[in-house]
């Protein structure tokens, strides 16, 4: 019996830290995750550097539209899936609510890795999205913000990287822009 209660409690802590649609880290999972990189990094006076990237679908909304509900749905647990395939199992990857993501991307040589990453992301979303038979091109908008250089906050990493991200919409959609960018 102490083994199936170890085992359902188990199971209600991981339903608790999950998006339901994406199985991706949830909003409360992932602030959590951060806070505990932030202090780690604090705490081991760590030199190197992490991103938090901010990223927007764009063209989201035309799938929910055209196709449904269920098709969005569809294709948010399939930008989860290709999130995971183009970054590395430690990274944190969550779908922070509607057609909005966060990825944490640890142990970079330099801050210009934080760029890299960006690109390899919005080149890896080049490919359509094949949702219930109909090719879905979306792309993505991505903001980042680099810990420590830019902030030391949970809140102040995740706004920064917002606005970034909001930077980029203005300035037409599927790019990638640092906190701090004109």
């Amino acid at each position: 019996e102490i083994g199936d209660l170890a085992q359902s409690f188990a199971a209600m802590t991981h339903k608790l830290a999950t998006d339901r649609l994406t199985g991706l880290a949830n909003r409360e999972a992932t602030l959590r995750r951060i806070g505990d990189r932030i202090e780690q990094h604090r705490r081991q006076s760590d030199a190197v550097p992490f991103a938090l990237l901010f990223l927007d679908l764009d063209g989201f909304k035309a799938v929910n539209d055209q196709l449904g509900h269920e098709a969005g749905d569809l294709l948010l647990a399939a930008v989860g899936q290709r999130l995971q395939e183009l970054l590395r199992t430690e990274d944190l990857i969550c779908r922070l609510g509607g057609d909005e993501f966060v990825l944490g991307v640890g142990g970079l040589a330099s801050p210009a890795d934080g760029e890299r990453i960006g690109h390899k992301v919005l080149a890896g979303f080049a490919e359509p999205f094949h949702i219930k038979g109909v090719a879905c091109d979306i792309g993505l908008t991505l903001g980042y913000a680099l810990a420590p250089q830019d902030d030391t906050s949970v809140a102040g990493l995740l706004d920064l990287a917002d606005a970034a991200m909001y930077a980029g919409k203005r300035a037409g959609k599927n790019c990638l822009r640092r906190a701090g960018q004109d």
